[in-house]
């Protein structure tokens, strides 16, 4: 038996600054005679010299343009990653504009223009800090108190000013975007093998597939998360529960092992709580621990942690993990129910925005990787598989 499942790509914007496409110095070149390269003229603004054939410089800009060729290439194969790159550059260009014009319209540089209104603003307040902490708290650390944490929101709140200038110009222009968004990019259906532990209604409008490890500090918040939408969304969500133990955790395939020998024991969920609320605590003993303080049966409990069939039974998960290019811990399917109006979507691997929301990372340590899944990303799946 198969459950379908579609996959699809999302795609994020690369770092453009990492291409550095500016010439940084003023270095004389070497004699250019070579027909293929440019003339001594545009070599003096190239860069440094990175190379030399046959005493003929190669300059960091002749790299980097090759670079960005070379990148674009690529990037021009997918419409829709290179209109969301367009359209961020566009974004960029035209805050940078609005700033500009502004300060123009007073006699002012753009950055005297900053300066005077981001002042203008005043220094940030408690009530201010207190007010973002209270909106962001479900995505801090539960052991950082707002004390402890002030400093650092306050740091971004002051790094924030310019933004809301930049927003408040936004709201005052007419803007008129041409710019527009090729159709989506195609879904492509994969089949993935049933099985593992689930929970939730079998007919559920959504059903959501993790591969996780017992001893994954981001597995264990996204168990949080989970747990949070299916009492946001009772008879809505059904979880299924795949293994996928990295082999770098000393302790991730005992615990996972110790959990399908629960399951044996109709206690899968119960054990499965445990070990994430226990993750420090992982060794042999503590696993033959809390299978005692489920009550279950010690002597079946140990033969399975054994046998073979148990081992095979978590080969098979992450043979499935593999197989469906599955990166980063947790990793995420989600499948709509046939029942529901449109099609499934499905792998999920969504990468947080840059800019500021990168800067309010910090605030969140450890900051979630690639395949990490936040509340509002699953929620915003939920409610529109049930539209």
């Amino acid at each position: 038996m198969f459950q379908s499942i579609e996959r699809v790509t999302l795609a994020w914007l690369p770092v453009a600054a990492a291409l550095s496409l500016a010439a940084c110095s003023n270095l004389a070149p070497g004699p250019a005679t070579l027909p293929d390269l440019a003339d001594a003229n545009q070599r003096a603004s190239a860069g440094a010299v990175l190379a030399r054939i046959d005493g003929h410089p190669i300059h960091q800009g002749e790299v980097e343009r090759w670079l960005k060729d070379d990148w674009l290439r690529e990037i021009e194969k997918n419409p829709v990653k290179l209109y969301e790159m367009h359209r961020a550059g566009l974004e960029g260009v035209i805050d940078d504009s609005l700033i500009e014009l502004a300060a123009a319209r007073e006699g002012l540089s753009s950055k005297a223009f900053l300066a005077r209104e981001t002042a203008a603003l005043g220094p940030v307040t408690a009530e201010e800090v207190d007010s973002f902490y209270e909106r962001n708290k479900h995505r801090i650390e539960p052991d950082e108190p707002i004390e402890q944490l002030r400093p650092k929101i306050r740091e971004f709140l002051e790094a924030d000013r310019p933004v809301r200038l930049v927003g408040d110009l936004r709201r005052a222009a007419t803007i008129e975007v041409l710019l527009r968004q090729p159709p989506s990019a195609p879904i492509e259906r994969v089949r993935v093998p049933a099985g593992g532990a689930s929970r939730g209604p079998v007919d559920a409008p959504v059903t959501i597939v993790e591969f996780s490890d017992y001893q994954c500090p981001f597995c264990q918040r996204a168990e949080a998360t989970l747990r949070q939408l299916e009492q946001l969304f009772p008879g809505k969500l059904r979880s299924v529960y795949r293994h996928f133990p990295l082999e770098f955790h000393s302790h991730a395939l005992p615990a996972a092992k110790a959990a399908v020998c629960a399951g044996e024991q109709a206690q899968f969920w119960d054990y499965h709580e445990l070990l994430f609320a226990n993750q420090r605590s992982l060794s042999v003993t503590n696993l033959v621990g809390y299978a005692a303080q489920l009550g279950l049966d010690a002597e079946s409990f140990l033969t399975c942690l054994d046998a073979d069939a148990t081992r095979l039974q978590i080969e098979q998960d992450m043979s499935v993990a593999k197989a469906l290019g599955a990166h980063g811990h947790p990793h995420f399917l989600h499948q709509r129910s046939c029942g529901a109006r449109r099609p499934v979507a499905s792998d999920v691997s969504p990468h947080r925005r840059a800019g500021n929301r990168r800067k309010f990372r910090s605030l969140t340590k450890p900051a979630a990787p690639p395949g990490w899944l936040d509340r509002g990303w699953i929620q915003r799946h939920i409610l529109s598989a049930m539209r």
